[in-house]
């Protein structure tokens, strides 16, 4: 906060109306408790879980599963919400900043992966923001080998993962 406090003044300072965006600690993951300006909005991340999203096919273990007994939209509240909730009872706004999952994944995880987190975050009142629309964690030109691509303006577009961020805008 000894250096973050200073920048936000200035920001206010410049323009009191300009909206200021302030990552959570560690990577994101946890909310400032300490910041006191509800006027900024909190951004955390959306690449969990880690143990699912790190899957690669040389790791010689299956592809991972969503929902499981484990993993699931319960989970989903309770490890990546709960921890946020104190700062939105103060009235912050919070924004998922990032989120997506590299297209080495399967298609048919990746989406109902996403569609759960879409779906916590709408609940949550929560903004969100894709990691990239061009290439591997993207709409177009992500090079997914299990998605049947539609032309749109010269790229490979993924209906499918379009038409999933579309539902939850």
């Amino acid at each position: 906060m000894k250096v973050v406090q200073p920048v936000i003044q200035a920001v206010r300072d410049a323009d009191p109306n300009r909206q200021v965006i302030l990552d959570g600690i560690e990577w994101g993951k946890k909310p400032i408790s300490t910041l006191e300006d509800t006027n900024i909005i909190q951004a955390t991340r959306g690449y969990s879980p880690h143990q699912l999203l790190s899957w690669t096919p040389k790791s010689g273990l299956p592809p991972p599963i969503w929902p499981s007994e484990s993993f699931n939209q319960l989970w989903l509240v309770k490890n990546e919400v709960s921890p946020w909730r104190p700062m939105m009872e103060k009235g912050f706004r919070i924004f998922v900043g990032e989120f997506g999952a590299r297209n080495i994944l399967p298609h048919y995880f990746v989406l109902a992966w996403m569609e759960d987190q879409l779906k916590v975050w709408k609940d949550a009142n929560w903004g969100w923001a894709l990691w990239n629309l061009y290439g591997e964690h993207g709409i177009f030109d992500s090079e997914r080998k299990d998605v049947i691509y539609e032309n749109f303006q010269g790229h490979k577009l993924d209906r499918k993962m379009l038409d999933l961020l579309q539902k939850y805008k």
